[in-house]
């Protein structure tokens, strides 16, 4: 669950931070006593599901900046004012003296009174937060919660986003071509085999849908503001060839925003001489066709899913070598995949001393999972194969998903064969088999299709 806090006297860059109530004062307590727990700081229960806290951008993320603490970047000009003015307020109070030597490492949580510096004080300086907020995004559900009713009653309006994943809209802003809203009891049945949900084809009818199909005017983007020049293209060829679009003049590559996605470009140029350069002024996907690997099925809790430790392998250590040559923060790096097995795959791989340098980079998420966020480059591992078929990737709006995550760049580590023979593997390089060949998986095979035609594949054989 996010929200997006700005400030009315704020001239400068918003800030976001992600609200998980019940754990943040406890993750904060263990990050002003020991900054460098980071995501573990979060509290761990016996017989209870891992809790699903993260530091960065978090409420306590932001609280930790505004008291100076070393377990976040400090505060910048480019920070909303309101911190600014939290800051000061929090600076001036005597009564948090306690909470700054903690900080500091003069003294220990454990050295303080009881009745010195209590968890009530921390809920106050959480609800500061909330209550200087101009914009509160939050889930329906979560906008019950006490911290939030009250804001809630004088807000003058409420908007959804990613309506075409919800099911109760007020206002619709979202896009039906991706992930629908999930309906568990497809498939579920009595004792006689009748269907106990038969209307579960209205259930995945998003209202964002259902409007648009009985007419009701709708306001279409013409204009990308996120993706570098060029990103966009796979998916406006493949959804949205019918509508007139153009690159708005932030999405020029030549800008600092996109200045990572150059570099990633430049690095892989020298590492694939055979990868051909994009267009002049734009920058394209890339595909890393794992000549040999397999899907795994794991043991155990993941036994129904699927991994491809070969597509792993070749994805981190593009990662990790990007990362040396450039310097980039990891943090910039996002890694999806359409399996959970292959989550906790990848992750477990990371552990190794090999990945060091990638230890702030986000967790791995599945594609589902990574709905509504972004990184400046997403790196996508697919596991399928050619000999497994596209699994997953079969189903169009996860496939929309996966190639609409990144701002400047986006990585896919998988089998460029999967949804059908495009080049001939009987050697080292990359050799088109003329047309391809008829196929049922839609855009997947037109996407692959096009990244093999634009010279935007690269090879790395897999150990046999």
């Amino acid at each position: 669950m996010q929200s997006f806090i700005c400030h009315p006297k704020n001239t400068s860059h918003p800030y976001y931070t992600r609200l998980c109530h019940s754990d943040e004062i406890a993750a904060f307590r263990k990050l002003v006593g020991n900054p460098k727990h980071g995501n573990d700081a979060a509290p761990k229960r016996e017989w209870k599901p891992k809790s699903k806290w993260k530091l960065d951008l978090s409420a306590a993320y932001w609280l930790l900046m505004v008291l100076r603490s070393p377990a976040v970047r400090q505060l910048d000009i480019d920070n909303s004012l309101a911190l600014h003015d939290m800051q000061k307020l929090y600076d001036g109070q005597t009564s948090l003296a306690p909470l700054r030597d903690i900080i500091a490492g003069k003294r220990r949580w454990e050295d303080l009174d009881a009745d010195e510096f209590g968890s009530e004080v921390i809920e106050e300086m959480l609800q500061h937060l909330i209550n200087n907020a101009d914009i509160l995004l939050t889930t329906p559900a979560k906008s019950q919660h006490l911290s939030y009713r009250a804001w809630k009653r004088t807000a003058r309006g409420v908007a959804i986003d990613e309506a075409a994943n919800m099911t109760r809209p007020d206002l619709d802003s979202g896009d039906e071509h991706q992930l629908r809203p999930t309906v568990k009891t497809e498939q579920e049945r009595d004792k006689s085999g009748k269907l106990l949900n038969r209307h579960h084809a209205d259930g995945i009818v998003s209202p964002l849908e259902f409007f648009k199909m009985n007419g009701w005017p709708v306001l279409r983007l013409r204009a990308q503001f996120r993706m570098a020049r060029g990103q966009f293209d796979i998916r406006h060829r493949e959804l949205y060839s019918d509508l007139p679009f153009e690159y708005a003049p932030c999405c020029r590559i030549s800008t600092p925003a996109h200045r990572v996605g150059n570099q990633l470009e430049d690095y892989a140029t020298r590492r694939f001489p055979e990868l051909r350069p994009p267009p002049q002024g734009t920058l394209s996907p890339i595909f890393i066709h794992c000549r040999g690997s397999k899907r795994e099925r794991p043991k155990g809790r993941y036994a129904m899913s699927s991994q491809n430790t070969d597509q792993n392998t070749a994805a981190l250590q593009l990662i990790v070598g990007f990362v040396k040559a450039s310097q980039t923060d990891p943090a910039r790096i996002c890694l999806i995949t359409p399996y959970k097995a292959n989550v906790h795959a990848v992750e477990k791989m990371r552990k190794s001393s090999e990945y060091e340098v990638l230890t702030g980079m986000p967790p791995a998420a599945t594609v589902d999972s990574f709905q509504g966020r972004e990184g400046d480059i997403v790196v996508a591992i697919m596991v399928s194969t050619e000999k497994s078929g596209p699994g997953y990737m079969r189903c169009e709006s996860r496939l929309k998903v996966l190639l609409s995550r990144h701002r400047s760049a986006l990585v896919i580590a998988g089998d460029i064969n999967v949804a059908g023979a495009l080049v001939d593997d009987s050697n080292g390089t990359i050799e088109v088999k003329g047309k391809p060949p008829p196929s049922n998986n839609g855009m997947l095979s037109n996407a692959c299709s096009g990244l093999v035609k634009d010279g935007r594949v690269v090879v790395v054989e897999c150990s046999k």
